[in-house]
């Protein structure tokens, strides 16, 4: 089971990221496939973050308030 745990490292919301900083967000919590390849080397994560990070395709911050 995961919890929150807000260490201050990644204080920015997601929407204010960079392609990059997404990857190491995620990079650093060590998710494999059943494999063991590490999650910032499967090619459908990394088009799920280019797609997140065009302009319009979600709107992750409003108002200034992370939803």
């Amino acid at each position: 089971m995961m919890t929150r745990q807000d260490d201050g490292a990644f204080a920015v919301p997601f929407g204010q990221m960079d392609e990059a900083e997404i990857i190491a967000h995620f990079k650093r919590y060590g998710f494999t496939d059943e494999l063991g390849h590490a999650l910032e080397l499967c090619a459908d994560f990394l088009d799920l973050v280019r797609f997140a990070k065009q302009d319009g395709a979600c709107s992750i911050v409003k108002s200034g308030v992370e939803v």
